[in-house]
């Protein structure tokens, strides 16, 4: 994999440290105009204090590619009918217990005490969860979710199943799609932002008729300077983090695109047990 880190822009730098620095310091695109159906790229959630009342008001593909949202997509297509997000191991645990529901976690690559299965999409994709529901561990989609409440749709977009997301989103779409990388620990991921470009471009195709704002069109940049996910996931950050755990081959199934043909989709948020709840299920679930 060291031909992977070796990938140089004219200038002589990494591909992925010349682009996201220039991403993340680029000036806004303009404002469209009301009438405008937008299509709308952040590399990380903004903020209810940061963003207009009309964002995250229509349809929101949130992306979290290292490792949630390629995730929870392959246990929907191993049979498991309910997914639900907390970042809460005690949250999780109790109610789990209550629910007789599996639970799916990490911490440091190592599934916590009482937990069935860790994240990693490279061992879960070969499991089959025929009708049972689980509970799952994770820091950076349910951070972001709290702020994706008025939305009308939410679901789960990776490299997957970008295909299967971008059509809903642009089936569905009223007025405006906007796709959110939840970014590692609190900052911009390269990871996100490329699925994010992938996913504006396929959107793009079927709707050319939307208005990109945001970084939508620093991310189909990237996507045109770096069409092999692999690199750019190997090299980000939260890859780069996985590698350390010897968690690469999940780098590898995240990079497969349409791999799954199921859009994970919000439900109504619960607050159980003092702590945030985000339910999922497969978005043509009865």
């Amino acid at each position: 994999m060291a031909g992977l880190l070796s990938a140089r822009t004219p200038s002589g730098r990494s591909t992925a440290r010349a682009i996201l620095p220039a991403v993340l310091e680029g000036q806004p695109s303009p404002t469209a105009p009301a009438s405008s159906l937008v299509l709308n790229v952040d590399p990380t959630p903004r903020t209810e204090a940061s963003r207009d009342a009309d964002e995250y008001g229509d349809v929101v593909l949130l992306v979290d590619v290292l490792r949630t949202t390629t995730t929870v997509p392959l246990l929907f297509d191993g049979g498991m009918a309910s997914v639900a997000l907390s970042p809460s191991l005690r949250v999780a645990r109790r109610c789990a217990a209550e629910d007789g529901a599996l639970l799916i976690g990490e911490r440091r690559g190592v599934p916590p005490e009482g937990f069935n299965h860790g994240n990693s999409p490279a061992t879960l994709m070969y499991q089959r969860f025929d009708g049972a529901t689980a509970f799952m561990v994770s820091e950076n989609a349910p951070a972001a979710l709290p702020y994706m409440t008025n939305a009308r749709l939410v679901v789960l977009a990776s490299l997957v199943n970008a295909g299967a997301a971008a059509r809903l989103a642009s089936e569905r779409a009223e007025r405006r799609i906007d796709v959110v990388g939840c970014g590692f620990r609190g900052d911009a991921g390269l990871d996100d932002l490329l699925t994010a470009g992938f996913l504006a471009d396929r959107i793009w195709r079927r709707r050319p008729e939307f208005v990109l704002t945001g970084a939508a069109r620093m991310a189909l940049d990237l996507v045109q300077a770096e069409s092999d996910p692999l690199r750019l996931l190997w090299s980000s950050r939260s890859g780069r983090y996985l590698r350390r755990l010897g968690l690469e081959r999940d780098l590898g199934v995240a990079a497969d695109i349409d791999r799954s043909e199921v859009v994970p989709l919000l439900g109504e948020p619960l607050d159980r047990h003092g702590g945030a709840v985000f339910p999922f299920r497969p978005a043509d679930a009865p």
